[in-house]
Formats: C-alpha cells, sequence, structure tokens
C-alpha cells in the first residue's frame, strides 16, 4: 500500500474572495500561507518517525510561477511534489498524477491542510491502523488532536467525526482520492475506522481561517504535548491559560442553559 499526503494549497485562491478578505490582495494572502505552511506543516511532515510516503500539494495553475518557485526552493528535504490544476480539474488531474506515481494496488490518501499539522508519529498509527482493514474503500480517522490558538500559542483537546486529516484507502482500479467528497460526510459515505487511541493532529486557528473556531479543552501544552510540537508555538502564561479554562467552562455552563430552556420550550 502507497501512502500519500495530498494538500490543496490554493485552488480557487482568486475567485473566492472569502479567502483572502483579510488582505489587500490575493498575493499577500499567498505570502501568509506561506509563512503558515512552513512554519507548521512542513516540520511536522519532515519530523515523521515513518517517512515512507509521499506528498502532494495542489497550486491552482493561476499562481505565478515565481511564487511557486520560491515555494519549492523552501522544499530543502524534498519532501514533496507540486501539481498544477484549478478547482474545477483538480480531482482529475490529482487521480493522474497519484496513479503515475504508484504502481500498488492499495492507495492511502490524507488530507492535510496547509496551515495545519501532523504528530510525528501519524503515518506510523495510520499503517498499522490500516493492516486490520480488509475491504476497500474504507476510512480511517483518528478522533483526537489539537486546536492551537497560534496567537496565544494555547493547545485545545478536541475530538470529532471526519476531520480534516481523514484517510482514505482504495483499491487502484477504483481510486477516487480522499477530496472525492468533503470530509465532513465521508465517514457516511464509506465504511470508517475511529481510532480514539492517542492525539494525532493539529489544526491551526488563526485570523484569516474561513469556518474553523477554537474549540475544546484548554491543555497545559508544557506538560502533555512533545517538546518538538510545543516549540513551534508562542509560550503563554498561567493566567492566559485558566483564563481560557475559564472560557471553555462558561461556555459550557451556557449551553446547559440554551438547551434546558429548549426542552422546557417542548414541555
Amino acid at each position: 500500500m502507497d501512502f500519500f499526503l495530498i494538500t490543496q494549497f490554493n485552488l480557487g485562491f482568486k475567485q473566492d474572495e472569502r479567502i483572502f478578505r483579510y488582505f489587500d490582495s490575493p498575493e499577500k494572502w499567498l505570502d501568509f500561507r506561506y509563512i503558515l505552511f512552513y512554519k507548521f506543516s512542513y516540520p511536522c511532515v519532515a519530523n515523521q518517525t515513518d517517512k515512507n510516503f509521499k506528498w502532494v500539494i495542489a497550486f491552482d495553475q493561476a499562481t505565478s510561477n515565481s511564487f511557486i518557485e520560491e515555494f519549492v526552493k523552501g522544499d530543502k528535504l524534498g519532501l514533496f511534489e507540486i501539481l498544477l490544476t484549478n478547482a474545477d480539474n483538480f480531482q482529475s488531474d490529482l487521480k493522474t498524477k497519484i496513479l503515475g506515481m504508484s504502481q500498488d494496488n492499495l492507495l492511502c490518501t490524507v488530507r492535510l491542510d496547509s496551515d495545519d499539522g501532523l504528530i510525528p508519529t501519524f503515518i506510523c498509527k495510520l499503517k498499522k491502523e490500516s493492516l486490520k482493514i480488509n475491504e476497500f474503500p474504507f476510512g480511517v480517522n483518528f478522533l483526537k488532536g489539537y486546536i492551537v490558538d497560534v496567537t496565544t500559542g494555547i493547545f485545545y483537546l478536541k475530538s470529532f467525526f471526519s476531520n480534516p486529516f481523514f484517510a482514505l484507502i482504495e483499491e487502484r482500479g477504483d481510486f477516487k482520492s480522499v477530496f472525492f467528497e468533503h470530509h465532513h460526510i465521508l465517514s457516511a459515505i464509506v465504511p470508517t475506522l475511529n481510532v480514539s487511541s492517542g492525539v494525532n493532529w493539529i489544526q491551526n486557528i488563526h485570523h484569516t481561517n474561513l469556518g474553523n473556531k477554537i474549540k475544546g479543552l484548554p491543555i497545559l501544552s508544557v506538560i502533555s504535548v512533545p517538546g518538538f510540537i510545543r516549540s513551534l508555538y508562542p509560550s503563554y502564561s498561567l493566567l492566559t491559560y485558566f483564563e481560557a479554562i475559564l472560557s471553555f467552562f462558561k461556555t459550557k455552563f451556557r449551553n446547559v442553559l440554551i438547551k434546558m430552556n429548549i426542552k422546557k420550550s417542548w414541555n
């Protein structure tokens, strides 16, 4: 079985104004995403304990040659291959690209957004879990991960189904890739192994996110987060951490009150 990380870097970035709404131009948004990618995503992939995988990064063909050349220069370890495509042709172009990079009958594709990261043992654990699967297509969903506020450096522990780090294993003859449908509904479409052990991924939250928000229980990352991962983020004070804890429980309490009121209205 061959394993592929797939990253959509900027497909449709000039057509969808929501993407660069905090910037003067799409090009400035690209510069910002470049920084996020090489600060968080790239080192997390480079530090995987199992390095036997391939990484494809899809760029919109409208991206300037100068930006792509600069982006590739940053890949000092030769970790990824570039796919030039567009939003309409991405699915078919990705299929052609991956089938050309592998001769294996089984292919596993994993989503990885360009501003997120993976715990160093992610690929290793994915391979172990994939040995349990003997029917295809089949998904693997690592439930637990960290959501990190990149401004404060506070880590939040979160568990959810069909998350953005979904892995899909398929046979070559029926290959579609993990991007054939939105990750939110993949586990409802294909049989899925939900793995609850360990913390395996990192979703970074910053001011330019379209929909992702800070969720989960704030944790003392100096105790529970691997040193390499912790070093990628700013340090925070205990006061900041306790403020995050207080906000978490306030939200929980407010949600309980809302549910109670809803129940009363139905009685």
